[in-house]
């Protein structure tokens, strides 16, 4: 079925093909300048569904952030030179899980804040720049908190799996809306507090994109001439440009790699090629600008190999 998640397993363990060599590299372990993992060779036995690995980055004008999700703290890469830092979030990694990570840079790239999500409490938290602990936003409404977007006027935008919405709190944890939410990525507006979202229409096996404001009232809609696709994800809209950034699979490929696409606000594709994901990542993709990134490496096979980041170019 094109909206469905049927075919998620499969995608996930695709290596990606990308025409640039990795920028950033980092080394599987447990050292601070290593990336923790789990897989079959250092937990035998072990019944998750998938290896473990980093699930998610974020790239700033000179820095990449790294979420060490099994090892309980952040990364800190320079571009250009490598490691720099690993900013310890707790002393039991066991017992955290991130799952998603969001950066408020200064304009030297430098952080001065993170969101994170911790997918074994179902909580937000949010650090300092050298990894200090300063506010917790926890719910009832939180089931399984996937993605995380901040706003400019700093406002969270939290997509959850599990309760199928997408949740905006203020900077105090207050719960502002809740929107309904189908696993189809999420983007916020760089400019106003507008989050975007996909939903699938089964009468037409057409996606929609759809817009609203903080107070859940919606802006925008519009119909995407996708042809017959499966698991559309937005992972970012470009408003000068009246566009957004989507990827899916399709029939004849779900089962080696996604369609990336540049997709206009009037729903036509303006160009598209095949993108191949590296492994059980949240968040695979990120962007600085017009500079994009993805993670490559294979959780699987860690220790062997390196987990990295490469810049490539949209179609």
């Amino acid at each position: 079925m094109a909206k469905s998640i049927i075919f998620l397993f499969a995608i996930l363990f695709s290596v990606i093909s990308l025409p640039l060599s990795a920028e950033v590299t980092l080394a599987f372990g447990e050292k601070p300048e290593q990336v923790a993992f789990i897989n079959q060779n250092n937990n035998p036995g072990i019944e998750e569904p998938l290896p473990l690995g980093p699930l998610s980055f974020r790239v700033t004008s000179k820095f990449v952030y790294v979420a060490d999700s099994v090892g309980g703290k952040i990364i800190v890469a320079d571009r250009e030179k490598g490691f720099v830092s690993a900013l310890k979030l707790t002393d039991k990694p066991k017992d955290m899980l991130l799952d998603d990570l969001a950066v408020v840079a200064d304009n030297s790239g430098k952080a001065e804040f993170f969101w994170v999500i911790d997918a074994l409490s179902n909580s937000l938290l949010q650090f300092a720049g050298d990894g200090k602990l300063l506010a917790k936003v926890s719910s009832e409404k939180l089931v399984q908190p996937y993605r995380l977007e901040i706003s400019s006027s700093g406002l969270l935008f939290v997509a959850d799996k599990g309760a199928r919405s997408i949740f905006c709190f203020d900077q105090k944890g207050n719960l502002i809306v809740e929107m309904p939410w189908e696993w189809s990525g999420m983007a916020v507006s760089p400019d106003a507090d507008i989050v975007y979202r996909l939903f699938f229409a089964p009468e037409s096996g057409s996606s929609f994109l759809v817009s609203a404001n903080a107070e859940g009232k919606l802006t925008m809609e519009r119909e995407l001439d996708l042809g017959e696709h499966f698991n559309a994800e937005l992972w970012w809209v470009d408003e000068e440009k009246q566009e957004c950034v989507i990827t899916y699979a399709t029939a004849q490929n779900y089962q080696a790699s996604l369609v990336i696409a540049r997709v206009g606000f009037d729903g036509q594709i303006r160009s598209k090629k095949d993108f191949k994901i590296p492994f059980a990542m949240n968040r695979f993709i990120d962007r600085h600008g017009t500079e994009i990134w993805a993670g490559v490496g294979d959780f699987s096979k860690a220790p062997e190999g390196r987990f990295g980041l490469v810049q490539f170019d949209l179609p």
